[in-house]
């Protein structure tokens, strides 16, 4: 992605109808792409409102679905992973990820990880939804991954663009 691509006005900014339509645009577009690009912007977004490091040179996603069959553990003291995150489109292509865990005392927290490390394995993809198909959705598996927590405890879900970031994916099947 060249810089600046990812430059849509931030959910709550009081232009989330353009970001939306933008979304609309793309997912009319490509379903695959559409979603990757939909992460992307969010990373972005959320990054910069939770005082992140957004890298413009890499390509990032958001995962924030949960299994509680198996939750996602994140260490504070160690900066460590383990776990595994379902429904991760782009998996096996993105720089990084910006995932929801807990801590060991069931805190939640937003972590970013670089993807391409010892300890981070992509599974094969198994959901097939046709429309998908170009967007690689798969689970990870982390295993003493290093990561990094991002804004404070319950900080991706007490933004203020997280029910507004949240209508970001349905303006991309909107526009499909």
């Amino acid at each position: 992605m060249r810089e600046g691509e990812a430059d849509l006005p931030p959910p709550a900014s009081g232009e989330t109808g353009k970001r939306w339509r933008a979304l609309a645009e793309v997912g009319a577009q490509d379903l695959g792409l559409a979603k990757i690009f939909e992460s992307h912007t969010d990373a972005a977004a959320i990054l910069r409102e939770l005082g992140g490091v957004f890298a413009e040179e890499k390509l990032h996603a958001v995962w924030a679905a949960e299994d509680p069959r198996e939750p996602l553990i994140f260490t504070p003291a160690s900066g460590t992973l383990n776990g595994r995150k379902g429904w991760c489109s782009g998996a096996a292509f993105v720089d990084r990820g910006l995932l929801t865990a807990e801590t060991p005392h069931g805190e939640a927290v937003l972590v970013l990880v670089e993807m391409r490390q010892p300890g981070v394995t992509v599974e094969p993809s198994a959901w097939m939804a046709a429309g998908m198909a170009g967007a690689g959705t798969t689970g990870v598996r982390f295993a003493a991954a290093g990561a990094e927590q991002v804004g404070p405890v319950d900080g991706y879900l007490d933004r203020p663009g997280f029910w507004h970031g949240g209508g970001g994916i349905a303006a991309v099947w909107y526009g499909a």
